[in-house]
């Protein structure tokens, strides 16, 4: 019979006791995480922030395809380049068609997987359980969190965590392994950095982080190549820069905008307001909102003066603990790290957010921790444990908090109602509630809720262009004219605002207008399916067939509504005296899903073919279905 040694023996069984332990622990972490997020599996799309551009209107992730997967790489969308993100989507879709509790669900698979990636290098790095499970809870279900889980749009922000902490895990290794196995890790915490780069250009901060590990937590040989092996880091991080800087213009629907009025000194200002505001959230997570409107700072008052001083009084904190508590100094220097690129080094329209605190959620967690456990559980004194066990019990109810926080983002309206009672003078807020309530059908509220953000800013772009496409769409043509004429006045350059004043031209019979304004929109856009199914329409009613024949051809190149225009193709080539042909038309509408037959019937276009045996056998087959 074999025989072990006694304390070979110990040493297995300590070791097995040990992984028992993390397995329950990670268990704890993960099933905690799905039972928070258990009801966002029930949410719909927002289509009014981001989910319908980003998925449910994008071609592009309609199953894994070359042609797709070109468009991931060589498009921006909504003013990022993340092809990961629209890839993930992409799988997404290959998996549940368009059903949004799949896209959530991996959203929710993907943050309880960066909670246990965390819970895993804290391990790494400090072998202390107590602190690792007790930053990988607060991580998980602090509240500020829910932004970057149960909104659909957020998924390249759980994308860019989850290779980022995979390159730092892999940079770890290649820090501290012997040769020739280290190499192969440096290989991999490179590929995953560009992986993480391709999901969300923030991960842009990780060369910095590698080298604060450096300095905080390897010292003499090891520091030699601090700088040298960064170097394809810092190379693929400078690339992101240069193309986040072009995303993030206007012309690609990004968030760059100039504070030209305010200038760096009132950014300075604003920015130190800002930063105790993220303290705040961090520490009294109440009155979350998905919009924030934090008022400019032009001078210096007393809340700057105050921001300043708590400032000063950080850095004094970071400085001693660099002295004092080298480690420690890496999590709180990670922390103010990650929200450099959220700072207005480049400035951005919004300010602030709760998704701008996923990155820097790790570095509070672990400050947190190592506040509660600075060594492990069985070295505390009695004096200690007490703090730590204090310490633990405030934050036992994040999750609860990040549970209710998770209703708020269930669809449009929920989302918005919040909005406008957290932030009552933001017009985007209102403008977002009149576009939830357009979606549910509630017309009338929809023009409170525009009129509303007009009132706070009456040269809000997005809501004079709904309120005059909402007017457009109830018949109230007059009414919807000079929200639009202004729109087009004001921002000249508005796709948006050229098409819905074509439109409102068009049902008023002005056919030489909506001319003109199509032809206007055709300029900034030659490819905008929108324009040239416009100027079809407008030539088929000025009876220039062979005109309209041409732009809905043109309109069904560009991506157009292949099912309406295929109806308007049959009216044209009706009108032009060829029933034969305006039949196939007519049939491929209804095959591609054109259910408007009532239309069909008392199109005056299509009166030619009423006579036709195949066009009653074909509106009763589809009257039929």
């Amino acid at each position: 019979m074999l025989s072990f040694p006694p304390k070979r023996s110990g040493v297995i069984s300590i070791a097995h006791k040990n992984i028992a332990v993390h397995m329950a622990l990670c268990i704890v972490l993960v099933g905690a995480t799905f039972a928070v997020y258990a009801d966002t599996l029930g949410h719909s799309f927002l289509s009014n922030w981001d989910d319908s551009l980003y998925v449910v209107e994008n071609e592009a992730i309609r199953g894994i395809t070359w042609g797709n997967l070109k468009d991931a790489f060589t498009r921006f969308y909504i003013g990022n380049y993340a092809p990961i993100h629209i890839i993930s989507y992409m799988l997404d879709y290959e998996a549940w068609g368009l059903n949004p509790r799949g896209f959530i669900l991996s959203n929710v698979v993907m943050h309880a997987a960066n909670g246990l990636l965390f819970y895993a290098l804290l391990m790494r790095l400090h072998r202390n359980k107590a602190l690792a499970f007790l930053a990988a809870f607060i991580f998980l279900f602090h509240p500020v969190q829910v932004e970057s889980v149960a909104w659909i749009s957020e998924r390249k922000n759980l994308l860019a965590m989850f290779f980022c902490l995979a390159s730092f895990h892999c940079h770890i290794s290649y820090r501290t392994m012997p040769e020739p196995r280290r190499m192969r890790f440096y290989v991999c915490s490179v590929v995953a950095f560009v992986l993480a780069v391709l999901s969300k250009s923030v991960s842009v901060i990780l060369p910095l982080v590698f080298i604060l590990y450096d300095l905080c937590y390897l010292k003499g040989s090891r520091q030699v190549r601090w700088l040298t092996d960064k170097i394809p880091f810092l190379l693929v991080a400078s690339a992101t820069v240069l193309i986040a800087l072009k995303s993030q213009l206007p012309e690609h629907e990004g968030g760059r905008i100039s504070y030209s009025i305010e200038g760096p000194l009132g950014i300075f200002y604003t920015m130190l307001t800002v930063l105790t505001r993220y303290f705040k959230l961090i520490f009294w997570p109440r009155g979350l909102s998905a919009v924030y409107m934090p008022p400019m700072k032009v001078h210096m008052d007393a809340s700057v003066g105050f921001s300043a001083l708590f400032a000063a009084v950080l850095c004094a904190v970071g400085c001693f603990l660099y002295r004092k508590r080298t480690q420690f100094c890496f999590w709180y220097a990670l922390f103010f790290t990650a929200l450099l690129p959220v700072s207005q080094i480049v400035s951005l329209v919004t300010l602030i957010n709760d998704r701008y605190l996923y990155f820097p959620m790790l570095g509070a967690a672990a400050c947190y921790g190592l506040l509660a456990f600075p060594r492990d559980l069985t070295a505390l004194d009695l004096r200690m444990r007490v703090v730590a066990a204090a310490l633990c019990l405030i934050v036992l109810p994040l999750p609860y908090l990040s549970w209710q926080r998770t209703s708020v983002w269930s669809n449009d309206l929920s989302l918005w109602k919040d909005v406008t009672t957290k932030t009552p003078t933001s017009p985007l807020a209102w403008n977002g509630l009149g576009m939830a309530y357009i979606d549910a059908g509630r017309p009338i509220e929809a023009a409170d809720a525009l009129l509303k953000a007009l009132s706070i800013d009456p040269d809000y772009e997005l809501a004079l262009n709904n309120l005059g496409a909402l007017y457009n769409s109830t018949g109230k043509i007059a009414e919807a004219r000079p929200f639009l004429l202004k729109a087009v006045e004001l921002f000249p350059y508005k796709m948006n605002a050229l098409l819905n004043l074509g439109i409102n031209y068009y049902l008023s019979h002005e056919f030489e207008k909506a001319e003109q304004t199509f032809q206007k929109a055709l300029a900034l856009n030659p490819q905008s399916p929108q324009a040239l199914s416009g100027l079809g329409d407008v030539y088929s009613k000025m009876n220039k067939l062979d005109m309209a024949k041409r732009y809905y051809g043109m309109a069904m190149l560009a991506g157009g509504d292949a099912a309406y225009l295929e109806y308007a193709l049959a009216g044209v080539v009706a009108r032009g005296g060829h029933p034969q042909e305006a039949l196939v038309h007519l049939e491929s509408a209804l095959q591609m899903g054109y259910h408007d037959l009532r239309n069909i019937r008392e199109n005056p276009a299509l009166d030619s073919l009423r006579g036709l045996r195949e066009f009653n056998i074909l509106v009763h087959r589809y009257s039929a279905q």
